[in-house]
């Protein structure tokens, strides 16, 4: 079991380039009061300062954002933006605060991601796991995604986790992702 661990710490490593201060789905989806699967559909800039975007809600996975909502931030390319990149018809997951009437991305420019299917079903397991147990075999789980996205993810969640209780299934996950990387 101690290799696992030591092995925890250093599977992160190759992750760390995909992370953004460190902020990963599990937080997201814990810090979010609304989770929801939307489609851009304007830009509404008010100014050359400002870039907003209009989006449809298609899918609520947490709170109960319906219809439509906006998203407002300044212009231009900058880290912590997550509207730059997003064009009229994307289908993006958005993690959102409500602060007064309006709401914001959590987490900067990570607030605001491009939608797959598995990120959308990955996401979702982590909201419905209700025992930490859960939660950790969750993020195991997606160590075998197909998407690298999520791979290196659920890796740096995992060295964050504090002594999660694994299964037998989970610690096989692990050291098969770890050999994965080795090679």
């Amino acid at each position: 079991m101690k290799l696992v661990t030591w092995l925890l710490w250093m599977l992160p490593l190759a992750a760390l380039p995909a992370q953004q201060e460190a902020t990963t789905l599990a937080a997201l989806t814990k810090t979010a009061d609304s989770i929801v699967v939307a489609t851009a559909v304007a830009a509404t800039d008010p100014s050359p300062e400002f870039h907003r975007i209009e989006f449809r809600t298609e899918r609520s996975l947490k709170g109960n954002l319906t219809g439509g909502f906006a998203v407002l931030e300044p212009a231009g390319r900058c880290c912590g933006r997550a509207l730059s990149t997003i064009a009229i018809g994307d289908r993006v997951l958005t993690f959102l605060q409500q602060r007064g009437g309006t709401v914001h991305p959590v987490g900067g420019d990570r607030g605001v991601m491009l939608a797959t299917d598995a990120l959308v079903d990955h996401v979702l397991a982590l909201r419905n796991a209700t025992t930490q147990a859960q939660h950790a075999a969750r993020i195991a789980e997606a160590l075998a995604s197909t998407e690298p996205r999520i791979q290196a993810d659920a890796a740096l969640t995992l060295a964050q986790l504090p002594a999660a209780p694994l299964d037998t299934n989970a610690q096989t996950q692990i050291l098969v992702a770890l050999d994965r990387e080795l090679q």
